[in-house]
């Protein structure tokens, strides 16, 4: 089952996902760990991120930003 992604008190950014987001740490961590955007930029593999987004399903459509999760 698939639920919408439900932004509480947190900023939709990028640093939000890709950093701070205790949602997706698990997840995350499988991919890369980074404790800055800094971090990310200059020691992630590219892929790793993009692996990573597809895995929570964070994708924009139609110019509208979609992001679903399956339930575990």
């Amino acid at each position: 089952m698939i639920n919408q992604y439900v932004l509480r008190q947190s900023p939709l950014t990028v640093k939000h996902f890709l950093i701070e987001c205790v949602n997706f740490a698990a997840i995350r961590s499988r991919y890369f760990s980074a404790s800055s955007m800094k971090d990310v930029f200059e020691n992630v593999n590219a892929q790793s991120v993009i692996d990573f987004m597809k895995e929570i399903r964070f994708f924009i459509t139609n110019y509208n930003l979609v992001i679903s999760l399956y339930k575990y």
